[in-house]
């Protein structure tokens, strides 16, 4: 399985709809049993935490993925957040929790997105589930 994943993940621009059976997203994030394995338990950690790990080259225990794009395009899409919080303007959009997907998502095709994870407002798409058909005007 190990050499399974590189060859699937080299070419991510095909990424994420077309990887079949992805894994579950874990949102749960449970801080005492994830410093206990070190990050090596996605059911402990949840998925966004587990998978930014994955691009820690200093990470113990070793890697599973290539990179933290690799990890979650195995994975089923993130949940999309709707809710803004007075928070977001002190974090500058860097938190989709209190910003938001859809302006998360919109600051990756600005001069100065929140991350390097992205490389466009599409992209950030992708990777997320649609906005729910009850939250659309």
């Amino acid at each position: 399985m190990k050499y399974i994943i590189p060859a699937l993940f080299t070419g991510l621009a095909l990424a994420p709809g077309a990887v079949a059976d992805r894994l579950p997203w874990i949102d749960e994030y449970q801080s005492g049993p994830c410093a206990v394995s070190r990050g090596n338990d996605e059911s402990a950690c949840g998925t966004a935490y587990y998978c930014q790990l994955q691009g820690n080259r200093h990470r113990i225990g070793g890697l599973r993925y290539e990179s933290e794009k690799a990890c979650l395009a195995a994975h089923e899409p993130r949940p999309w957040v709707e809710h803004y919080t007075p928070a977001c303007a002190f974090l500058h959009g860097t938190s989709e929790k209190h910003c938001g997907t859809e302006y998360f998502c919109r600051l990756h095709s600005s001069s100065t997105p929140p991350s390097k994870l992205y490389e466009s407002e599409e992209e950030c798409l992708a990777f997320h589930q649609p906005r729910p058909e009850r939250l659309r005007a």
